[in-house]
């Protein structure tokens, strides 16, 4: 019957859509096996050679150990989870609200004239950042999947330290423009405790105050922990109730959730929506490899 004959001809569709998604798969990971034995200069398999050969950009990083390498290093930067990070190759521009003013009441039949509202062109540039290793000759014994762990254990590290880093101090002159310089910092938007003074509840209260409420929503503090352990966590407010408030290992400011990066200055805290920070990962990780004859060792870039 007809039905018979649909159903004959789906299991057929069925059956070399799962051919081909096998083929696929085996070829992914025979290009993975070249990939990693390249760097470890061994010899390819024909298999291996055919799979480097046909893959669209020979010595791409496989798209696993891609995707591994910035899970890691999202890790070491947990602040790459809390901006806004964009994918695009290259530098990427974008315009955002500049002189923004409210809207008037209007008298009926009297002319219309446009606000002088602006705005602001932000460009991203691309900047290299890089890690040379070097490791001794044996590193050749190594089983595929243990290279392979360990280094993406040592780009993420390496490279995640100084991404956070950079999204934190970075100065914008030849490098990202960091949280610390993306403002003039003043009595208008921070709090400033005297040297030989002592952080209090007034002055926490006073910096939340100055935080406008449409940032409420997804605003978070990032200090450091022996900012947050030495100076924060013994505070009470006016009813003798901790400041700092502790659930599942993750802590609060007055509801606020606080964010811990090494990379913060010691009495240093910043309160924001840290989604309002914009980064760009313009290009893919690349690993170049070359063996050093003098020393007898590999270095992987």
């Amino acid at each position: 019957t007809l039905e018979r004959v649909a159903e004959s001809n789906n299991v057929e569709v069925i059956e070399d859509i799962e051919e081909k998604r096998e083929v696929k798969n085996d070829m992914e990971q025979e290009y993975r096996s070249a990939y990693f034995k390249r760097l470890l200069g061994r010899e390819l398999t024909e298999e291996e050679t055919r799979a480097y050969a046909v893959a669209g950009v020979k010595g791409a990083i496989p798209t696993e150990t891609a995707d591994e390498i910035i899970k890691k290093i999202t890790k070491v930067a947990p602040m790459l989870d809390e901006i806004t990070l964009l994918n695009v190759k290259g530098n990427v521009s974008f315009a955002v609200e500049g002189t923004k003013n409210s809207a008037g009441i209007h008298t009926e039949n009297a002319s219309i004239t446009g606000d002088s509202d602006t705005l602001v062109t932000v460009t991203l540039g691309g900047y290299e950042i890089t890690k040379l290793v070097q490791v001794s000759k044996s590193v050749e014994t190594m089983t595929i999947d243990a290279f392979e762990a360990w280094l993406t254990d040592m780009i993420a590290e390496m490279v995640g330290e100084k991404i956070e880093d950079l999204i934190i101090n970075g100065t914008g002159s030849s490098q990202p423009t960091g949280i610390e310089k993306a403002n003039t910092w003043g009595a208008t938007n921070s709090v400033t405790v005297a040297k030989t003074g002592t952080l209090s509840a007034d002055n926490v209260r006073a910096l939340i105050a100055l935080l406008p409420a449409a940032y409420d929503r997804n605003a978070k503090i990032l200090m450091n922990k022996k900012t947050l352990f030495n100076s924060f966590m013994g505070l009470q407010d006016n009813a003798k109730h901790d400041l700092v408030r502790e659930n599942a290992g993750t802590f609060y400011v007055y509801g606020y959730e606080v964010l811990i990066s090494d990379k913060v200055s010691d009495d240093v805290a910043y309160l924001g929506d840290f989604k309002k920070y914009v980064g760009n990962l313009s290009a893919e990780v690349e690993i170049v490899s070359q063996f050093d004859i003098n020393t007898n060792s590999n270095k992987y870039l």
